[in-house]
């Protein structure tokens, strides 16, 4: 029965089913089955939206809500804006509340989030970690040097005959010509 293989193979077992290639044991073969999906050379969880791939269903299931949902099923109770996660309506709480948990070591500012404290930090640091290798520009968070490489990414062949505007994949061109 069902019991009977749970209990043997979670509570009884012991991890007898290694990884080949990274050592990991497992309590069964299931477990090691899908751990292995880890390792694939090919990305085979494709977003039909956009045609990115991804290793995981659960990092193209984050993609989409990310990227294509506009869906928001965390709503604040006291103003109603609605947030993709948990977490972000958990920090947006603490603007209602005037909480500022983190606090910078270096000045008396204090802020709502890890994140905004970082980004914070390198008022005092100058530190810019991200350096473009074509054109030497300098950024200090990671997301501006991400969006400032698209710059130079080669010439999208995917072009829209009404306005001109240009994609790397044949879906987005698809999607913008809806």
């Amino acid at each position: 029965t069902y019991l009977k293989e749970h209990i043997r193979t979670i509570h009884l077992a012991i991890e007898q089913h290694p990884c080949d290639l990274c050592g990991k044991k497992f309590r069964s073969k299931n477990y090691l089955k899908v751990h292995m999906r880890i390792h694939a050379v090919d990305n085979k969880y494709e977003c039909k939206d956009c045609g990115e791939k991804f290793k995981t269903w659960n990092l193209r299931a984050i993609h989409i809500r990310n990227k294509h949902s506009d869906e928001t099923p965390f709503v604040c109770k006291i103003c109603n804006k609605g947030f993709k996660f948990s977490s972000r309506l958990t920090v947006h709480l603490r603007i209602h509340k005037g909480e500022k948990p983190f606090a910078c070591q270096e000045c008396p500012k204090a802020f709502v989030s890890t994140s905004s404290l970082k980004a914070h930090n390198f008022v005092h640091t100058g530190e810019k970690r991200y350096n473009c290798p074509i054109c030497k520009k300098k950024f200090s968070r990671s997301h501006l040097f991400r969006k400032h490489m698209i710059i130079h990414t080669k010439r999208r062949k995917y072009v829209c005959d009404v306005c001109g505007s240009s994609f790397k994949l044949e879906k987005q061109l698809e999607i913008h010509m809806k």
